[in-house]
This record gives C-alpha cells, structure tokens and sequence, in this order.
C-alpha cells in the first residue's frame, strides 16, 4: 500500500472516529464513552492547562504518550490524527485542488510557529491560557459544536417533518411528537471568522495554519526531528522538484535529496508523484544524521515571543470588562473551580456545552472581557440545569469543571435567584403565580401571606439557604423578556477538591416547613411597615432599610 493512501486511510478512520465522538457527546451517552479522548492527545493543552493551574491533569498525561510516540516515529500527529488538519486536507481536496497557485517561495517565515510557541508558554507562566485562539483540539471541537451541530440537527428534523406523515401512516405513532432538542448558542462570529481565516488562508498557502501558526505543531517538531520514521531518497533522483512542489508542508526546498525533519508530516505526497520512484518514508537510523534540522530561534527573537506573550497576557487579563461587566451574572457550571484556575484550565473546546441537557450552557462573548471569551456560563433563560444531569464535568478534558457523582452535584451552589418586585406577576399585579415555586426541583421558594392595604396576598420569597442557583425559576419565568426571578452568582461555592455536602445542608434538604406566615409589608408605597406585627401572628420580621439591596429572599432591583 502506497504511503498517501495509508495516510488517507487513517485519516478517515481518526476522523469518523472523532466526528463519532463528538455525536455522542450529548445526554446521556457522554457519561459511558470516552468523548473527551482526542482532546486528551493535545501535549501543549496539557501543558499550558498545568502550567497555568499550578496542578496535575491526570487525563493530560495522555499528552506525554503522543509526545513519546512522535519521538520515536516522527510528527505522524499532524498527518495522521489531527482532526484540525484532516479538516483542512478535506476543505483543500474538495475547494482549492485546482484554482491554487503556489510560488515556489516558502515565505512567510515558517519560524512564527516557535515563536507562538514561546509566547503561549510564558502566557500560561502568569496564569492566561492563550490557546484558545491556536489548539487545534480546541478549534475543531468548538468549530463543530457552534457551527456545525445546530445546522445538523435542524436538517434531521426537518428530514423528521417530511417522513412523519408516512410514518403515521404506516402505524408508527410515536412519530408524532418525536424530535430533536435542536441547540442554539450565541457569540458564533468570532468562531466563525477564526475557522474562516484558517480555511482562506489554504489558498495561499498549503495547510497554512500547521506551516506558521499551529504551536502545538511546533512543539510537536522540537520531538519529532529525532524519529525513526522518515522520508529516504535514492540515487534516482533526477531533481526534477516535482517532490517540492506537491510537499504539504514545504519540508523539501531546493534540494530534494534533503528534509526538513521538524517540518515533515510523514504525508508521502513526495512518494506519489515522483516519477523515478526515488523518494519513500520508511524506518532509518535514530537521529538527524544526514537531514536538514533548520531551526533555529536566536535569543533575541526568543526574548521578543516572550515578551510579546506576557504583554498580550496583560492586555487580556487586565481588561477594563473584567469588573464592569459581569453585574454579578456571570454563573458558572456546578463543580467549576475557582475563576483564575478556571480560566487558566478551561481550553473553550465547547464539549460542555454541547453536552448541556437544557442547552443553558452558553459560550460567554465579551461581558467579562477577552479573558472570559468561549467559556461556558448559565443562561437559565435558554435552559437551566437539570438536576439529574452532571455530564458537563464528565466531558471537561481539563477538570476545569470537576467530574461531580450527581449527589454531590446536587449540593454545589453556583448561585442564588433574586426576586424583582417590579416585574414579578405576584408582587407587582397582586395575582397569583406559582410558577417558580411549582418548578423548583429544591424547594427554594416558598408563598408567604403578605396584608397590604389592598388586602391579603401570597408572595413568592427565595430560601437562600436551599438555593443552589439552577435557575429553572428564572427559565420557565411566564415574564416576557427579561425574567421576574433571575440567578446571580450570589453565594456561589466553587472548590478544586473536597466535598460540597455538609451537613447543615443535608438538615436543609431533610425539613418539611409550612410557612404560611402573615407579613405586612406596603407593596405599592403606603400602609404598613415591615416588620409590623400582625395580628393573630406570632411572628415578626425586623424593619429592613436597604429594601432595595440585593439580598435574596424577594427583594427589589434597581
């Protein structure tokens, strides 16, 4: 078998197995398959994520195996498994295969990898992951998740919609209300501009992004120079270049006899087209000998990565949106570790969002700055957290959000929902609405009976104590727009190890209350104070002078 049909073998199998994958990491599948496998593989992920954290990622190390596997046969990962580069090989083969004029110069400088490479590095030395913006396991995964998967699904409904009459026909009446749950996430632009920039530039030049940007690429061919695995010319070659020309990677330049060893995908297009049947990749000697190394990073251009890393790092986590913005909204995943670690674990690969029962997972776009871009926070209003469900920490290849059994995810407070007065039907219309209380999967809004001097009326109130922030209040709200109960992430709990159940609130869970107090408060501005002892009550409620404060339990916001 000819080597470039070995490679276009394996790369049809990594990549249905990656796309596979990627299906299944939905509800409830994601917790019995590996989904996380490929994202494992990324070496610079795991080490930027570790770097950055200050911890060890145990599922990371499967970053150091590919690493000792690229040492020994040489930069295979790019060829072969990268579902980032066998997305590019596909979109070359099916768009550009025949309106791309390539020079024969190799500029751009294809050193601007290693020095990407360098400033990522110093970037995670300070706490920012940068990666974001250049893994390929964070890329492809998040490209498909917000680009592709939605699309998907639309078309499988709809494909649903056209067969269902003849399915009914046919007696299948489950096809009558059968669908699929079909996801929506916002801030896709800047996904979409990203992937569109590294698919354009193929026109330019081949697999542009793994010649001069990719930094695991470049950390990949600091190892994969020493390999065993190489391509081999004979005595037949007639210099003919043709070997040169069709080179992925640029890894043969004026010379055909010689390799550029860091640069050299094992792809074995030079094998396919040479006509003298002169080139071959197959097993040599340990080490260089022989080939063309060709890197080189001088110390003043390493001094510069370096710097330029810790600048953009600056710039990033010193954004003026970090405090301004947020408005205490900002809820994250149950189980997520504390922001600066959090930040500096999470890659923004999407698989938590994907995964998300509800679809409230929701990338974050520039409410908490550019340091937050991609992350995954609680939008209740597109779905809240489903109690039975802990996949989110399941899928995280970084434990960003930690892998929490279900009855310990029940107990991890991400937040408190907040009652504004003036939008909610009970407290604003006098009506009756029990929406909030009737959802509430933990009893954490209960009706107290409230006089005001148009009469007797029951009023939802939030229990702090039993909130732990899911929002299914503020997602079934029946308020038009902006919800008359919201979650901030007042109270929030998130620890990197240890247990959330205490047992104060386990006595929480465990009390079965009927509160069916009397309060007096005005409502509408005139009557009676808070506080007021009622009659026939023995209960009493101090005065309150920050009514409008934000304090869970049924307070007003501005």
């Amino acid at each position: 078998m000819k080597v470039v049909t070995l490679r276009r073998t394996i790369q049809g199998v990594t990549f249905s197995l990656f796309l596979l994958l990627f299906l299944f990491t939905v509800y409830p599948f994601a917790g019995k398959l590996p989904v996380e496998f490929f994202l494992n593989l990324d070496p610079l992920v795991a080490l930027v994520s570790m770097v950055g954290s200050r911890a060890l990622i145990v599922p990371m190390l499967w970053g150091v195996v590919t690493l000792v596997l690229v040492f020994i046969i040489g930069r295979f990962f790019c060829g072969y498994i990268c579902p980032l580069g066998t997305l590019i090989d596909l979109y070359d083969f099916v768009f550009l295969k025949k309106s791309r004029v390539e020079s024969k110069d190799p500029k751009p400088n294809r050193r601007i990898k290693y020095f990407i490479l360098i400033g990522v590095i110093f970037g995670a030395l300070v706490g920012a992951d940068l990666l974001h913006f250049f893994s390929p396991m964070s890329i492809a995964p998040r490209t498909f998740t917000f680009l592709v998967f939605p699309p998907i699904v639309w078309l499988l409904n709809s494909i649903i919609d056209l067969i269902r009459p003849l399915a009914l026909g046919m007696g299948f009446d489950t096809m009558m209300q059968f669908s699929l749950q079909r996801p929506y996430f916002g801030n896709t632009v800047p996904t979409l501009l990203l992937i569109g920039f590294i698919l354009a530039a193929n026109y330019w030049r081949k697999r542009f992004w793994c010649r001069y940007i990719c930094p695991t690429g470049a950390l990949i061919s600091l190892f994969s120079r020493f390999g065993l695995v190489k391509r081999k010319v004979t005595d037949k070659c007639n210099t003919c270049l043709r070997c040169m020309t069709k080179c992925d990677m640029r890894a043969i330049d004026s010379d055909p006899k010689q390799t550029i060893l860091s640069e050299c995908t094992l792809c074995g297009n030079c094998s396919d087209v040479c006509p003298q049947n002169a080139n071959d990749i197959g097993l040599t000697s340990f080490g260089m000998a022989g080939y063309n190394g060709q890197l080189s990073v001088d110390r003043r251009k390493f001094i510069y990565s370096a710097t330029t890393g810790l600048v953009a790092t600056s710039v990033i986590k010193g954004g003026v949106h970090n405090k301004l913005n947020s408005k205490g909204r900002f809820v994250r995943p149950p189980g997520s570790i504390s922001e600066k670690d959090f930040l500096a674990r999470c890659i923004r690969c999407g698989a938590c969002m994907k995964v998300c029962k509800t679809n409230g997972l929701q990338p974050t776009a520039l409410e908490s700055g550019f340091d937050a871009l991609w992350t995954p926070q609680l939008k209740p209003r597109f779905g809240a957290c489903e109690d039975k469900c802990n996949m989110c920490g399941q899928v995280c290849p970084t434990q960003a959000i930690r892998p929490l059994p279900l009855e310990e995810k029940l107990f991890a407070k991400i937040g408190t929902a907040v009652i504004d007065r003036r939008r909610c039907i009970a407290w604003e219309q006098n009506k009756l609405c029990l929406i909030c209380d009737e959802i509430c999967p933990y009893d954490a809004i209960e009706f107290r009976i409230v006089k005001t001097f148009t009469g007797s009326f029951k009023r939802p109130f939030v229990l702090e104590d039993k909130c732990v922030g899911c929002g299914w209040c503020e997602h079934k709200c029946p308020i038009m727009g902006r919800a008359a109960i919201e979650v901030f992430n007042i109270g929030e709990e998130r620890f990197a190890k240890g247990s959330y159940i205490t047992s104060q609130k386990k006595k929480m869970r465990e009390l079965t209350e009927n509160h069916e107090t009397e309060y007096n408060v005005d409502a509408l501005g005139s009557g009676g104070e808070v506080g007021e002892k009622l009659p026939n009550s023995n209960q009493t409620e101090k005065p309150s002078k920050e009514d409008d404060a934000p304090i869970p339990g049924g307070f007003i916001l501005d």
